[in-house]
């Protein structure tokens, strides 16, 4: 199965822009499935007003990218801002070709630093996996890899991909690039992260999106690229020999007893 990570400028409070956007990089793509960034479409914010965008525009984008998804053929992951009721929720919004919806809704929302996410948006309570093309995908938004627990629940209930839509900027690249490998392989999944690029209000972002091998070999990179597609293969072989070589879930304990641990 091929995926294919779109790295791309995101326009703030440009969501038709970041729609044309989307419809051109997924007639670009090659993949089966495209994976876009966290609030791709309506770009990375947490000021005033954002609900009342989304309630304004969210029937326009559903409508859109449902769209696209079926002309396509392709499966879609897009981050994005929705509401649930009254409440404001940042998730990875998914639609398959056949007009299926499904969305992940970000678990560990950012409140430290220049992070204020927990004063627009409430946290999700729940994982989500797809299956997609005899894969199973575990979906996740930036700050929730920092987590493992997560990760070890989505790979032990028989996840093969852990992907992660992230709006992560320079501050945070180190700690990215080291997380990325560790839970690839502790977890024997191809882990995908799909990062924003560029400067956007606040932040700068740097880019980086990349696929990591279920042993933590990279497959490939984005880098700083404004515009870049990167095409990753995945491989049930691959996934076997890596779960061979360190049985990881295999061996994993969930009946240890922690009662008297100090």
């Amino acid at each position: 199965m091929r995926v294919t990570l779109v790295q791309s400028l995101s326009a703030a409070d440009g969501s038709g822009d970041n729609l044309e956007a989307i419809g051109a990089a997924v007639d670009e793509a090659e993949g089966s499935l495209v994976v876009f960034p966290e609030l791709y479409l309506c770009g990375y914010n947490t000021a005033p007003g954002l609900k009342e965008r989304v309630a304004h525009d969210s029937e326009r984008w559903r409508a859109e990218l449902s769209r696209i998804s079926s002309e396509s053929g392709k499966w879609l992951m897009v981050g994005a801002a929705l509401l649930d009721g009254d409440a404001l929720k940042n998730v990875l919004w998914v639609f398959s070709p056949s007009g299926d919806e499904q969305r992940y809704d970000k678990i560990h929302l950012a409140q430290f630093g220049e992070f204020e996410e927990g004063d627009a948006f409430v946290p999700g309570d729940r994982g989500l996996m797809v299956d997609i093309d005899g894969f199973r995908f575990g979906l996740s938004i930036c700050y929730d890899m920092f987590f493992p627990e997560l990760y070890r629940r989505y790979a032990l209930m028989g996840a093969d991909v852990l992907v992660c839509a992230s709006a992560s900027p320079m501050r945070s690249q180190t700690p990215f690039e080291r997380v990325l490998p560790a839970r690839a392989v502790e977890n024997t999944c191809y882990v995908l992260f799909v990062n924003n690029v560029g400067d956007l209000d606040k932040f700068q972002y740097f880019g980086g999106t990349r696929a990591v091998s279920p042993i933590g070999h990279e497959l490939g990179s984005c880098g700083d690229s404004r515009h870049c597609l990167l095409e990753v293969e995945l491989s049930r072989s691959e996934l076997e020999r890596a779960r061979e070589g360190r049985p990881t879930l295999r061996d994993h304990r969930g009946d240890v007893d922690w009662g008297n641990a100090v």
